[in-house]
């Protein structure tokens, strides 16, 4: 499904940002990539969004390829993929029902057909009860879950969580790494990026490690 070959990404005369990653992942994967502040992994996870391009090498996302794709092609890669950031990016004047619904109406989905998703992702991520909050209203546990019903509205092969954990405290965040987890039963593949990894919560899971823009 992701397939990153030789990779290396400048963004001026200084060294690269990242230098010759490659790995791949299998659909419904869980892959967790590791490393310190400035490792390269935010880099990394937006050359797979295409927000930022490649400088050498290759990245394949089901079937799309960062040398090959043309620029209306970029939306239909996005609309694959669901992201989770550290800092929720919920809008505040929309209520956690209309953050979620938003992306699949600008999609053009039709208005039954989103409420029903919206209720189902809700449900899943144990918010069911408030649709009507708004994020200033919730816990920060709470809004990286809204976060989490966000990212999967629109049923994505593959999720990227970039840091899901770093706000939040040692009880919300076992919450959300079992929501990534119970994501990724139903189907769905994650890479999650961390700079606080811990192997007990991760039991099983291929780690993928990085310093300095390189694999280790």
């Amino acid at each position: 499904m992701l397939d990153l070959i030789e990779v290396t990404k400048r963004f001026d005369e200084t060294p690269p940002a990242l230098e010759d990653i490659s790995f791949h992942m299998g659909r419904g994967e869980f892959v967790v990539l590791t490393g310190p502040n400035q490792a390269g992994k935010t880099t990394l996870l937006k050359l797979i969004t295409m927000e930022e391009t490649v400088t050498s090498g290759e990245i394949i996302f089901d079937q799309l390829s960062s040398r090959t794709i043309k620029k209306k092609q970029i939306p239909l890669l996005r609309r694959k993929i669901g992201r989770i950031y550290p800092d929720f990016r919920l809008i505040n004047d929309l209520n956690i029902f209309d953050n979620i619904a938003l992306c699949l109406r600008i999609g053009g989905g039709k208005e039954n057909k989103v409420k029903n998703r919206v209720h189902q992702v809700m449900e899943k991520v144990g918010l069911s009860g408030k649709k009507g909050w708004f994020p200033g209203q919730l816990s920060a546990g709470e809004k990286q879950r809204a976060a989490c019903a966000r990212a999967i509205a629109h049923d994505p092969l593959l999720l990227l969580a970039d840091e899901p954990t770093l706000n939040l405290d040692e009880k919300s965040s076992d919450e959300v790494l079992r929501w990534l987890q119970q994501i990724n039963l139903l189907g769905t593949a994650v890479l999650h990026a961390t700079r606080d990894f811990h192997p007990d919560q991760h039991n099983h899971i291929r780690t993928i490690k990085m310093e300095k823009g390189r694999l280790i």
